[in-house]
């Protein structure tokens, strides 16, 4: 007897599995796979986070461009698994202009960092 613990998890795609053609099975895999890979590169981006920069932090203030870029990533696995279909035009421009204000951001830290100093840089990376 199968367990019933995941029963929720996957479905609807078991439910419609047999009614898909095969390009859609295809399509379902990908996507699927796709945002394993994502989930894969955000928990990456986390153990980085820790390892990396919260070491570096200045004053208890976690540097700002790690988290925009989690942000960012987090965005782009929503763009990966988002069905087109059943989500309304307004919700996805949000994404969309979400994304487009946090690249915003990001560029202009990076712009600021390019200004720095490279000793005043060494200084904040130092701590």
């Amino acid at each position: 007897m199968p367990s019933q613990t995941h029963s929720w998890l996957m479905r609807d795609t078991r439910r419609c599995w047999p009614l898909m053609t095969t390009y859609e099975r295809f399509e379902h895999i990908v996507a699927f796979m796709l945002s394993l890979i994502i989930a894969m590169l955000i928990a990456l981006a986390l153990v980085q986070l820790f390892v990396r920069v919260v070491p570096l932090r200045r004053e208890s203030i976690v540097q700002v461009k790690a988290v925009v870029l989690i942000a960012l990533l987090a965005l782009s696995r929503k763009f990966v698994i988002l069905d087109a279909s059943t989500t309304g035009p307004a919700h996805i421009a949000a994404l969309a202009f979400a994304t487009l204000v946090l690249g915003a951001v990001y560029w202009l830290l990076r712009e600021r960092d390019d200004r720095m100093p490279p000793q005043e840089r060494t200084d904040l990376e130092q701590g």
